[in-house]
Parts: C-alpha cells; sequence; structure tokens
C-alpha cells in the first residue's frame, strides 16, 4: 500500500489525477484543501555523499525530518520522485496559512540539518500556495522546481521561493553568433585573456535584466561551443573530435552553477586553443600549401583575406603574416600575381578582348587591370600582346 500511495502521489503532482482517486489520496494522507508544495532538489543529483547508510534509511530520515520542521504550520506529506533526484513536499493547511518568510526561515531549518548531520547538500524550491489542492497542486509543483533550478544563477541562495524569481525570468532569445566570431578569432590568435575578457562580458550581457531558464542557457552555450570547435576540426581525426564534443558536453551539463559553467567553459576554450597551437605547427605547412592551391584555382572569384583565412581556419592577421614571412610579399600582392600570369596566358594563347581577360582572372574593373598590368611588366596588355605578335614574326 505504501508503493501505491507512493505513485499515487508522484501521479497527482505531476499530470493530476481523477477526483476519485485524489479523494482517496486525501483520506489516507489526512490532506487540507489548501496547500503549498516544496521540492528539495539534491545538489548534483546525488543523494548519498559519502554515506555508509542505505538509501531507503536516508530518504526515510528525510521524510520525518522535513515533516518534524513543518508540523508547526501544517500537515505535510513528503515522497522522492523515482530517480531519487528531489524530495517533493506538500505542506496543506486550513486557514491563510503560513506567512512566506516562516516557511522560508522552516526550510532553511530543514537543509541545515541535512548538511550538518547526513552532509546532504540540498537546494529548496516553494511553490505558491494553492487554494485548491486537487487541481493545482501540480502546479505549485512545477514552480517549486523551476525555483529551485534558478539557484543555478542565485549561487549565493539555498532556500528559494518561485515569488521572488518569477519576475526575473528571461526566456533565452539571445545572439550569439558576434561572441562566438569573437571567441573564434582569439582562439586563432591565441590570446588567453581576449577569451576571458569575451566571456566576461557575454556572460554580463545575458544576466543583466534576469536569467533564462537553465535549460535554455545550456543548450545556447552548447550550440555555440559546437561552431567554436570547428576551428579545430580539421586538426583530429573524426572520432576524437566527436568524442572531444561529447565530453564537452557532458562535462558542461554536469555544473551545479553559473560560476562552475563559466569556469569549465572557459577551460575547454583554452583547450580549443592548446590543440591549435599544438597542431599547427605539425600541420601549418601543409594548410598553407592547401590555401595557396586554393587562391590559384579560384583567383577568378571575389576573394579577400578575411574570406581565405575564414575558409582555412586562420585569423586575418596570421594569414597576411604568413605570406609577408614566406612569401616576401602580401596577400593582395600574391593574389595580384597570380591574376596576372593567367592574363599573359590568356594575351598568350587566346584572342580575347583585353577587358574580357580582366574579367576572366578576377578583375572587375578593366582600367584597374589596365594600371595593375603596366605597373607589373610596363606596358599596357595591348602594347604587351602588340610585341607577343612581333616576337613571333620574327622568329618565322
Amino acid at each position: 500500500m505504501s508503493v501505491y500511495y507512493d505513485q499515487l502521489l508522484r501521479d497527482w503532482i505531476t499530470h493530476g489525477i481523477g477526483e476519485a482517486k485524489f479523494h482517496e489520496m486525501k483520506e489516507h494522507f489526512s490532506l487540507r484543501a489548501r496547500g503549498t508544495v516544496l521540492v528539495s532538489r539534491l545538489i548534483r543529483e546525488e543523494l548519498l555523499i559519502g554515506q555508509e547508510d542505505s538509501a531507503s534509511r536516508v530518504t526515510s530520515m528525510m521524510i520525518s525530518r522535513m515533516e518534524s520542521c513543518l508540523q508547526q504550520v501544517g500537515l505535510s506529506v513528503s515522497f522522492f520522485k523515482e530517480d531519487k533526484s528531489h524530495m517533493i513536499t506538500v505542506l496543506t493547511y486550513d486557514g491563510p496559512g503560513p506567512v512566506l518568510e516562516s516557511l522560508t526561515e522552516l526550510a532553511h531549518r530543514f537543509r541545515e540539518q541535512m548538511l550538518a548531520q547526513r552532509g546532504i547538500v540540498l537546494t529548496i524550491g516553494i511553490g505558491g500556495p494553492c487554494e485548491e489542492l486537487s487541481g493545482r497542486g501540480k502546479d505549485s509543483y512545477r514552480e517549486a522546481v523551476e525555483a529551485a533550478s534558478f539557484r543555478y544563477f542565485l549561487t549565493e541562495e539555498s532556500v528559494i521561493p518561485y515569488s521572488a524569481v518569477a519576475g526575473r525570468i528571461r526566456p533565452m532569445h539571445y545572439d550569439l553568433l558576434k561572441e562566438e566570431e569573437a571567441l573564434k578569432e582569439a582562439i586563432r590568435m591565441m590570446k588567453s585573456g581576449l577569451i576571458t575578457a569575451t566571456l566576461d562580458k557575454l556572460f554580463s550581457r545575458l544576466l543583466e535584466d534576469g536569467f533564462p531558464y537553465p535549460d535554455q542557457w545550456l543548450k545556447s552555450f552548447l550550440r555555440t561551443v559546437y561552431g567554436i570547435a570547428t576551428v579545430i576540426k580539421d586538426l583530429m581525426e573524426e572520432q576524437k573530435y566527436k568524442q572531444l564534443l561529447s565530453e564537452t558536453e557532458s562535462s558542461l551539463s554536469r555544473c551545479a552553477d553559473v560560476l562552475e559553467f563559466k569556469g569549465r567553459l572557459t577551460a575547454i576554450l583554452l583547450e580549443f586553443m592548446n590543440i591549435l597551437r599544438s597542431n599547427r605547427s605539425n600541420l601549418h605547412e601543409s594548410m598553407i600549401e592547401k590555401c595557396i592551391a586554393y587562391i590559384d584555382s579560384h583567383y577568378m572569384e571575389d576573394l579577400s583575406l578575411e574570406l581565405v583565412a575564414g575558409r582555412f581556419f586562420f585569423s586575418p592577421n596570421y594569414l597576411s603574416s604568413f605570406f609577408k614571412n614566406h612569401l616576401g610579399m602580401t596577400f593582395s600582392k600574391y593574389l595580384s600575381h597570380i591574376r596576372l600570369k593567367k592574363a599573359v596566358e590568356l594575351l598568350k594563347s587566346t584572342d580575347m578582348k583585353v577587358y574580357e581577360i580582366a574579367s576572366r582572372v578576377g578583375f572587375k574593373d578593366d582600367k584597374y587591370f589596365y594600371r595593375v598590368f603596366r605597373g607589373r611588366f610596363g606596358l599596357t596588355p595591348d602594347e604587351y600582346r602588340r610585341n607577343l605578335l612581333v616576337e613571333g614574326k620574327a622568329q618565322e
């Protein structure tokens, strides 16, 4: 019968039950018409921390202590969720019920007893009062669960009434693409201080006007981290890359609060930076060769330093420095060099118009093409072609 009524309580508080079964449960537990639901959530969802006692013994003790603490303000019945992640307490009473401050103080007393006597760390959420428990009990339960979950942001609080957070809940509809790109660039530039500063600003912006739901917070940041991780994707075997993402998600999901989350996120991004640093020296030359090969085969397109750098997960500054140090010219000079080389080939091998050649090799403005060509060869494209014809006839 104990198992039966425990399940009846769970069914009622989570999704509701019919009037007949509620009346049966009300008679069995001597419930009053009005009440409030409290949720005592175990930090990290661990029931026993270094306990030698059995789980059932500890849960029974917790139920007994909670009922003892609340007996001065009403009759309560407590039971655990199936996964033992939190204890649900239904406090019922006649009349107006306890003042919220008194109920909060009693919840604090219960929490302190659990911590001192058993080393069990709890966060307690208090739902709103219900005028009619039969139909509204599950609403108070939902509020208590939400209130307890916001300890994620209210790191200094241990007992949280729903009324204290209801006006501060802000569903998360934030665009993190700007910060994602900034963090990618900081990783590429190997600037750990910039990573930390960017995260500081981001967290301040997201939390300045209220708190998102913790699960929304986690999902939004996981999407952002997956985007940032692309800076190291080509530096790892596919299986290792997938394993890294899986470990990253697991690590961030286990964080007890936003402070721990921020610390782990910072460590993860610094790890990305270290992976990039350790692999860059090994794959440096091959990646640059691929970059140059890309330019050689796409010179006719509208290329830019930023576009090519982003394609190969380099920062524009890094790629620019490489061209200067290893090729002795800037990116734009190299691109111009390739385009002029292809233009000369077309002048030699075709009878295309000069403006057609300019367009074919990537110069949008044929006047600019003339100027660049003259600067490189000291002749206009037409003069260059005429000279070629003269040389060809002379050889004949």
